[in-house]
């Protein structure tokens, strides 16, 4: 802040203190904005995709869906129960 701009033509805005901050308000906030935007949001979660993103090249059908969330919930089902065993064995 202390460097000033010297001109022999006309004096410039940029020499006072509040002038310099509103350069730098002018010029950062639109980053700030930016990151702010990208950040808020879970993207993930909005647009229901994975690690990778969405690796499907089509999307599903609702019949396609109901089987996709039929053998997920099996599969869960299949592991809370081999957990359950697994506990019942170690006693």
């Amino acid at each position: 802040m202390p460097i000033k701009i010297t001109s022999l033509s006309d004096p410039s805005g940029l020499n006072t203190p509040g002038g310099k901050a509103a350069f730098y308000v002018c010029h950062v906030l639109p980053e700030w904005l930016a990151s702010v935007t990208l950040f808020a949001d879970n993207i993930r979660k909005t647009f229901g995709t994975g690690l990778v993103g969405d690796y499907r090249f089509r999307d599903e059908t609702e019949k396609e869906k109901k089987s996709r969330l039929a053998r997920v919930a099996r599969r869960r089902e299949k592991e809370a129960l081999n957990g359950v065993v697994e506990l019942v064995e170690k006693k």
